[in-house]
C-alpha cells in the first residue's frame, strides 16, 4: 500500500541520454488525501510513500504519488508514470537470468547474508530482499537507496543489452511484466524509446541527481526534508 522506491527519469531522444532524480520514500510533502469511496479529504503533510495509499486502482494510486512528486519539484510537467509491483522487478530479474552485482555493505537477513564487496548473482528472490532490505537507524533508507540505483543500473545493462542482442525480447518482457505494472505509456512509445535510447551497459550511462536535505526522526517516523 505505498510507494516503496520513487525515480523521476527524463529520457533525451536526441543525445540518448537518460537522467534519474531518486526521490527518498520519507520525503516530507502535502499529499492528497481520499475516503474509501474516493472522495477528496483534503491534504496532509506526510511521507510522499504514503500518497500510493490513497485510491482504489493501481492508477489513481499512482497519479496521486505523481501529483505530490510534481509539488515536491515545483510543478515540473511529468506527463508519464510507469508503476511496477515488487513481484515484477523478481519476475525481469529471473527472466534475464540473475543479476550480478558487489553488495555495498553487510547484509544479513533469512534469505540472504553478505558482506561488504561480496561479488554476488542475485536471483528474483534475493534481489528483493536486496533492493528492500533496511536496518533501523535514520540512514537506513539512504543506504537502501544507494543500492536501489546500483540494481538499477544493472539491471538496465542485462535487459538492453539483451534486447539490442535480439529486439524480439522488448516485447517478451513487455508481455511477462503486463500483469505487474500500470502505465500511460503504450508499447509504440516504449519500442520508440529503446530503438532511440538503448546504447550498450545502457544503465551504466545514467546520470543520477541527488536532492539534498535534512534527515530526523519526527513523532513517529524518520523524515526526509528536501532542500529547495
Amino acid at each position: 500500500g505505498q510507494a516503496d522506491v520513487i525515480f523521476v527519469a527524463t529520457i533525451d531522444t536526441k543525445t540518448k541520454k537518460t537522467t534519474i532524480i531518486p526521490i527518498s520514500r520519507e520525503t516530507m510533502v502535502d499529499v492528497n488525501l481520499y475516503t474509501a469511496d474516493g472522495k477528496y479529504a483534503g491534504s496532509n503533510h506526510e511521507q510522499l510513500c504514503l500518497a500510493y495509499a490513497y485510491g482504489n486502482t493501481t492508477e489513481e494510486n499512482s497519479l496521486n504519488v505523481l501529483t505530490s512528486v510534481k509539488r515536491l519539484l515545483f510543478g515540473i510537467n511529468i506527463n508519464s508514470y510507469i508503476t511496477i509491483e515488487m513481484n515484477g522487478v523478481k519476475k525481469l530479474t529471473d527472466l534475464v537470468g540473475g543479476i550480478e552485482l558487489a553488495s555495498l555493505e553487510d547484509i544479513k537477513t533469512k534469505k540472504l547474508e553478505l558482506s561488504k564487496g561480496q561479488k554476488i548473482t542475485l536471483n528474483g528472490e534475493k534481489a528483493l530482499t536486496y533492493i528492500q532490505y533496511r536496518g533501523d537507524d535514520v540512514e537506513a533508507n539512504n543506504r537502501r537507496m544507494a543500492r536501489q540505483k546500483q540494481f538499477l543500473s544493472a539491471l538496465m545493462n542485462r535487459t538492453g543489452n539483451a534486447i539490442l542482442s535480439d529486439f524480439s525480447k522488448l516485447g517478451k518482457y513487455y508481455n511477462t511484466l503486463t500483469p505487474y505494472f500500470s502505465t500511460n505509456v503504450s508499447f509504440a512509445q516504449i519500442t520508440y524509446i529503446a530503438q532511440n535510447c538503448l546504447t550498450t551497459n545502457f544503465g551504466d550511462a545514467i546520470e543520477y541527481k541527488v536532492i539534498d536535505g535534512t534527515l530526523s526522526q519526527g513523532e513517529k517516523w524518520v523524515e526526509f526534508v528536501a532542500d529547495k
